[in-house]
């Protein structure tokens, strides 16, 4: 009879901690469901900042078109150099884009004052034309300046491909 009270013993102790072990792994379990959903909603809130940081680049991009209506009474003319908004150009394409201003400033003298204003007029999104005629020079001018600066530095072409 103690033989068989000892086994039932032994057995109810060892179903309780196995009902124990179980109970700790669905807590872990819910612990780590909890920790993914976290994440996915930070990849979430990051996915957005960064979308919101590229809708306000194109935002600027019609900003831009709008000072220079504002400024010359048409689109077509050109920027002055010294004008504030290349500040405001380059403000705003460095704050969505980091990585495109970590890559200009490692081939920072490999690149002229104009190569940095087209890459970044190109990287706002403007077409060659408007970068053309913003900066007072033949489109042509223009797709060879980046032919060469593609040369010069390979990975541009990734960097103004990227949305």
């Amino acid at each position: 009879r103690i033989r068989i009270w000892s086994v039932c013993a032994a057995g109810c102790v060892i179903i309780f901690s196995l009902l124990l072990v179980v109970r700790s792994h669905r807590r872990k379990l819910r612990v780590a469901r909890k920790n993914i959903e976290l994440l996915r909603r930070m990849e979430q809130l990051e996915k957005t900042a960064a979308d919101n940081r590229r809708m306000q680049v194109k935002v600027d991009r019609m900003d831009l078109l709008n000072v220079l209506k504002k400024f010359s009474g048409s689109e077509k003319a050109p920027l002055p150099e010294n004008y504030s908004v290349w500040e405001k150009v380059t403000t705003a394409v460095d704050d969505a884009y980091p990585d495109f201003k970590v890559v200009l400033a490692a081939h920072a003298d490999d690149l002229a004052d104009a190569d940095i204003r087209l890459l970044y007029l190109l990287k706002m999104g403007l077409l060659k034309a408007e970068a053309a005629r913003l900066m007072d020079v033949n489109r042509s001018t223009v797709t060879r300046q980046l032919k060469c600066l593609v040369g010069k530095i390979p990975e541009l072409s990734e960097l103004l491909s990227q949305p």
